[in-house]
């Protein structure tokens, strides 16, 4: 009988992390600039070395918002950024798991480059906290209202809710069904209004939602399906 089991095996996640870095190669013999991405995403990998709630890779949320997003890469506006935001999301808000450092700005600001004056700004801006502490700029509307971490934002969230059942206990889960229904679904009339030429992308997003919203509702419910 076959497994059941859905956590990623390590080679599973060797092959994605293989398959982003050679595709990024791929991007950057015409486009330097893809070179920036591939140091994010090698430093990021470093940094995000433990693992997540249910056993994967840490690195593996990274990895995953990336492989869909590149589903999508020619109805991104800035591909380069959107690709540093999602490899770089969560390094100044989480530390290394074993050895608690956070990574400073500075440090990312060197491994961003050029792209850092761009990019950065962004980075602070979706970031909860920074380096352990309350970013008091934090606001969804403003993160809604940036044609890049929007993306950034809403592949993050549909990430986050579409591997927290049978990991996430009841209360939390219901914590993240209600901000998303109240607060991402909503944002998402924000950001096709100010970006029309991703709206293809956003309403990707917003089917997602919706569907792991309906399943995780009726997994909270304790739904029973008939044989």
């Amino acid at each position: 009988m076959q497994s059941t089991d859905l956590t990623t095996d390590l080679t599973t996640f060797r092959d994605m992390y293989t398959g982003a870095r050679f595709w990024l190669l791929g991007l950057a013999v015409n486009d330097p600039e893809y070179y920036h991405v591939l140091n994010v995403m090698e430093f990021a990998h470093k940094h995000h070395d433990g693992e997540r709630n249910g056993g994967d890779p840490e690195f593996i949320h990274q990895l995953q918002i990336f492989h869909s997003l590149r589903t999508v890469h020619r109805h991104l506006r800035n591909p380069v950024i959107m690709y540093c935001l999602v490899f770089a999301h969560d390094m100044i808000e989480d530390p290394n798991q074993t050895t608690k450092k956070y990574v400073a700005p500075e440090d990312l600001r060197i491994v961003l480059g050029d792209l850092a004056p761009i990019v950065m700004p962004k980075l602070l801006m979706m970031s909860k906290e920074i380096l352990g502490q309350k970013n008091p700029h934090y606001n969804l509307v403003s993160i809604f209202s940036d044609p890049d971490t929007s993306v950034a934002k809403y592949a993050d969230r549909l990430n986050n809710i579409s591997t927290m059942l049978g990991i996430f206990k009841k209360q939390r889960l219901l914590r993240y069904v209600t901000e998303t229904k109240e607060e991402f679904i909503p944002g998402l009339d924000i950001s096709e209004k100010l970006f029309p030429d991703q709206e293809g992308v956003y309403e990707n997003f917003r089917l997602g939602l919706c569907d792991r919203l309906k399943l995780i509702e009726q997994f909270i419910n304790g739904l029973v399906i008939q044989e």
